[in-house]
């Protein structure tokens, strides 16, 4: 048997010819003979979940597919080990969740994998410059670094195109986040002011927010803790 979707069907081709269908919106199933059956269950009957899910003949659904089941089948510790317990006790149950990942599968099918599983921002809103830099730095996608992006887009594109003796890109997106206009979401830290307000050169500032750090002037860079070190290193 082999899988795909188009639309929002997902179809199911057999060994012998016959075919099946689940429509996602509906959640109708058509059954081998062409008619509408009860349930996809007996639809598909002899096939288990895995057996549905490696089906998928598009590499990046499948994966897509396997995440929201895993997502449906967490981790619990029992008698000294983590083992899953399942929410899906069968395929049509899984497909009705899916619709709850609608968001998540622009992604997935974009090969952008990294992201959070609550982003809201469909992938049309998302500037394209950032999804080059969280595919080149895999760089997990948030709405939150999405507001940052659009906030200062060219801040990002620049830094990003420099090269550090010592700061390393995770270091380089706390920086960056930093240098965001707290106004956007309303709680301060006027690092942003070094050059909005005082004219600071941005590459002068990162040269010297690299030099920090490679000089260990910059405690807790490498943990993002502190929002407020290049004020107090540039002030």
């Amino acid at each position: 048997m082999k899988c795909y979707k188009e639309k929002e069907l997902i179809i199911f081709d057999f060994e012998d010819g016959k075919r099946a269908t689940y429509n996602l919106n509906t959640g109708e199933t058509i059954g081998k003979c062409g008619k509408p059956v009860q349930s996809l269950c007996s639809a598909l009957a002899g096939y288990n979940i895995m057996d549905v899910l490696n089906a998928f003949t598009d590499e990046k659904y499948r994966n897509f597919i396997k995440y929201v089941y895993e997502q449906l089948t967490p981790k619990v510790y029992l008698r000294y080990s983590y083992e899953r317990q399942s929410k899906v006790k069968n395929l049509g149950t899984l497909f009705k969740y899916v619709n709850d990942y609608k968001i998540l599968e622009q992604y997935w099918i974009a090969g952008i994998e990294n992201v959070d599983k609550h982003i809201y921002t469909p992938i049309s809103d998302v500037p394209k410059g950032l999804l080059k830099l969280c595919r080149a730095y895999d760089k997990q996608l948030t709405d939150s670094l999405i507001r940052s992006y659009k906030a200062i887009p060219n801040v990002y594109q620049v830094a990003f195109s420099m090269e550090f003796e010592s700061l390393e890109h995770r270091a380089l997106w706390n920086v960056l986040d930093c240098l965001v206009p707290r106004t956007y979401y309303g709680y301060g830290d006027n690092s942003h002011h070094l050059l909005e307000r005082y004219n600071y050169n941005l590459k002068a500032l990162l040269r010297y927010v690299d030099y920090a750090y490679r000089k260990n002037r910059w405690v807790g860079l490498k943990g993002g803790s502190d929002r407020h070190h290049i004020s107090r290193l540039c002030c």
